[in-house]
């Protein structure tokens, strides 16, 4: 069986276990580019002495790491924002970041009491604590889980504008009677349709803003609250991997 059936079909017949193998995948090529990246300041040093042996180790093991990126992304392709997200969250409650110092989460969390309007750009790096809509607030700890939400609300107050987009992907909008061939499906709350939620928080956040465009719902009619802001924390590790 060939990898792309094979994808398709762990997709098909067990989507959850299949997106808790991306989060898992998402999370090996986020630790092997850190690793990789250590490894480039380790050669630094290490070319201030004639230990050329060492030098030769460490190159190796760089290009070592490289093939393993890429055998990570032929199996699960670009891993998004949000399974980078659900990895990092993961891993909070068990082990640090691999850094020389223990990170302190507390000191990134922030008040869970602010709303921000849905189109205010401060999706990335952010951890959802809730979503309100129309003045009704749910929880939320996921762009994946608040697109849900959003779509299932919107779907319940008038079905025909979520059913004309089926099979429309002009609006970057997918939605579909079934979930073949998407890359996480989830059921619309109240349907028979699916909704591709695969995409980074940026993606999300804009796709619920063309809903609500669609729907004639002011912006500012739902607003996101976050529970922690770990843009610091990412700031430099991303800027140096660009």
């Amino acid at each position: 069986m060939q990898l792309n059936e094979t994808i398709n079909l762990l997709n098909k017949f067990v989507p959850d276990n299949y997106q808790d193998i991306r989060i898992l995948l998402a999370g090996i090529k986020y630790e092997l580019k850190r690793t990789k990246e250590q490894l480039a300041k380790e050669l630094v040093e290490w070319q201030k002495s004639n230990d050329y042996k060492s030098l030769h180790e460490i190159i190796n093991l760089q290009e070592t790491l490289e093939n393993y990126i890429k055998i990570v992304e032929e199996i699960s392709g670009d891993s998004t924002e949000e399974e980078i997200s659900m990895y990092c969250d993961k891993k909070e409650s068990n082990t640090p970041f691999a850094t020389t110092e223990r990170v302190d989460y507390s000191k990134y969390a922030v008040d869970d009491t602010i709303g921000y309007n849905i189109d205010e750009n401060i999706a990335t790096f952010k951890r959802l604590a809730a979503v309100s809509f129309i003045n009704r607030r749910f929880k939320v700890k996921t762009w994946v889980s608040l697109y849900v939400t959003i779509c299932s609300l919107l779907y319940k107050d008038n079905p025909s504008v979520i059913e004309g987009l089926v099979y429309k992907k002009r609006t970057g909008i997918k939605i579909a009677k079934n979930g073949v061939g998407m890359f996480r499906p989830i059921k619309i709350s109240g349907s028979q349709l699916w909704l591709e939620c695969h995409g980074s928080a940026e993606t999300l956040r804009k796709s619920i803003i063309a809903l609500l465009d669609m729907y004639h719902i002011p912006h500012d009619e739902v607003k996101v609250f976050y529970r922690r802001d770990y843009t610091d924390l990412h700031k430099k590790e991303y800027t140096d991997e660009k």
